[in-house]
C-alpha cells in the first residue's frame, strides 16, 4: 500500500516448472509456487532479494496475492501441491492470509469447492473472491469476513462466469469480468443489494475484443502545474479527465 514492495507469486525452485493440473494458463500457479515480497528499489536497480513468504506452508502451490489496506497481510489461494487430477486441484483451493513477515499463516474457507483471487474492502474488515458453489459450475462472486469468521455472501447467481472481483475505494461497489469464449467485458455493482435484492450490475466495456482483470485506482492529472488525483473507474474515466482538462484552461 505504501508503494515500496510488490507481493508476487512465482517458483519456489525458480524458472518455470510443472503446472498445477488445471491451470495451464499463462501465469498460472507451478506447482511449488510461493507468494514472495520483493522491495521496488531493489526490483529496479536489479538487485532483488524475494523474501518467501509462504515457504513454511510445506507442499503448497500458492498465487493471488493481495495487500490488506494497512500493509500488515497479505490475502492469498493456496491449496496442496499433490493433487493429481483437476478435479482435486480444484477442490483444494482456499483462501488464506499471512503476514508479512511469514507469520501467522491462517486458513480463512474451509470446503471442497475452489476459491480464488480475494481482495481486501478498504477498510480491511472484507476479502472479495471469486468462489464456485458446486463443482464445475462457473465462478460467483463471495464476500467473507477478512478472519474467516461469520457467513459467506453470496453477491452473483448465474451461468455465466464472474471473475476477479476487486473492491471500489469507497468500499460501496465492486468490479469484476464476466462473459464466456471470447465475450468477456467489465462489470460494476453495489456490494449492498437495495430493498429488492438487486445490486444493479452494469456493464462498463462494450469492446467487440475481451476485456480482463478490472483494478480500481486513481487518476493523476496536470491542473495548472499541479498534479491533481481522484479515485476513479473505468465509467468515470473520460469524465474526470475532460473536467480536469477544462479546469487547467
Amino acid at each position: 500500500p505504501d508503494g515500496k514492495w510488490i507481493a508476487f507469486h512465482r517458483s519456489r525452485a525458480g524458472g518455470y516448472g510443472p503446472r498445477i493440473r488445471g491451470r495451464g494458463e499463462l501465469g498460472g500457479p507451478t506447482r511449488d509456487s510461493d507468494i514472495f515480497l520483493a522491495s521496488l528499489d531493489d526490483l529496479l536497480a536489479h538487485s532483488e532479494k524475494p523474501i518467501n513468504l509462504t515457504e513454511s506452508l510445506g507442499a503448497t502451490s500458492d498465487d493471488d496475492a493481495d495487500w490488506s489496506p494497512d500493509g500488515l497481510k497479505i490475502a492469498f489461494t493456496s491449496r496442496s501441491s499433490t493433487c493429481t487430477t483437476s478435479a482435486a486441484c480444484r477442490a483444494a483451493a482456499e483462501i488464506w492470509a499471512i503476514n508479512v513477515d511469514g507469520t501467522k499463516p491462517q486458513r480463512l474457507t474451509f470446503n471442497t469447492l475452489e476459491e480464488r483471487s480475494p481482495d481486501w474492502s478498504p477498510d480491511g474488515t472484507k476479502l472479495v473472491y471469486m468462489c464456485r458453489l458446486a463443482d464445475l459450475t462457473p465462478f460467483e462472486i463471495c464476500v467473507m469476513n477478512s478472519d474467516g469468521t461469520g457467513d459467506v455472501e453470496v453477491l452473483t447467481h448465474n451461468a455465466i462466469p464472474d471473475l476477479t472481483p476487486g473492491w471500489s475505494p469507497d468500499g460501496t461497489r465492486i468490479s469484476f469480468f464476466r462473459g464466456l469464449d471470447g465475450q468477456e467485458q467489465i462489470h460494476v455493482m453495489n456490494y449492498l443489494a437495495d430493498e429488492n435484492g438487486d445490486r444493479h450490475v452494469k456493464v462498463l466495456t462494450t469492446s467487440p475484443n475481451t476485456a480482463f482483470f478490472p483494478n480500481w485506482g486513481t487518476i493523476a492529472v496536470p491542473c495548472r502545474g499541479r498534479v491533481s488525483s481522484r479515485s476513479a473507474h473505468p465509467s468515470s474515466f473520460q469524465n474526470w479527465t475532460n473536467a480536469a482538462i477544462d479546469r487547467s484552461q
